[in-house]
């Protein structure tokens, strides 16, 4: 799914018109209007391009949180969490301690560069989500669909730890990041 992923980004791209952060919202088609949150860009590029594994992963459900793709990769076995593993159209994915009732439980976003380390354990990658907060070198001048560039943070042997969302913000977020392989 990783070359799918890839190519289903490239095809937004190409088509966009306009986009927005709309939390749960999803597209149906490529046509140049995305409005949608993290996981469901995901998700809808799932219904769009395999369905069936959509019904796997959702269960039935209709929507999906970044905390249910999370838990469905660590369930199967579909994920690295190591910075010297991570390929192009990897799902970055991490979800939140404690996941409130509305909101976001975490975020996903899809490598589309490989990791340059810009100083001991933080390593820049360029990345394709939906997001309300611009990353750095972003694509975007608000909210919506685009590519930008966060830090990811690891331990001594390269397990990812922690992310900074961009230069912008010094904070990390120390948390369990892995990245899905669908």
């Amino acid at each position: 799914m990783n070359e799918v992923f890839l190519k289903s980004i490239q095809k937004i791209q190409e088509s966009l018109k306009s986009t927005g952060f709309l939390r749960g919202r999803t597209f149906e088609n490529y046509k140049g209007n995305y409005f949608c949150d993290c996981s469901s860009l995901f998700t809808s590029i799932l219904k769009i391009e395999n369905a069936e594994l959509f019904e796997r992963i959702s269960r039935g459900d209709e929507t999906l949180k970044s905390s249910d793709y999370f838990s469905y990769a660590r369930e199967h076995n579909l994920f690295v969490d190591e910075i010297s593993k991570l390929k192009l159209g990897d799902i970055l994915c991490w979800k939140k301690d404690h996941i409130p009732k509305s909101g976001d439980s975490g975020h996903m976003a899809l490598v589309i560069s490989f990791p340059a380390r810009e100083e001991d354990h933080l390593y820049k990658v360029r990345v394709f989500d939906a997001t309300k907060t611009p990353h750095s070198n972003d694509s975007r001048e608000e909210d919506g669909v685009g590519e930008g560039d966060l830090y990811l943070q690891t331990d001594a042997i390269g397990k990812i730890i922690g992310v900074r969302w961009s230069d912008q913000i010094q904070k990390i977020k120390r948390t369990p990041i892995i990245a899905i392989r669908l």
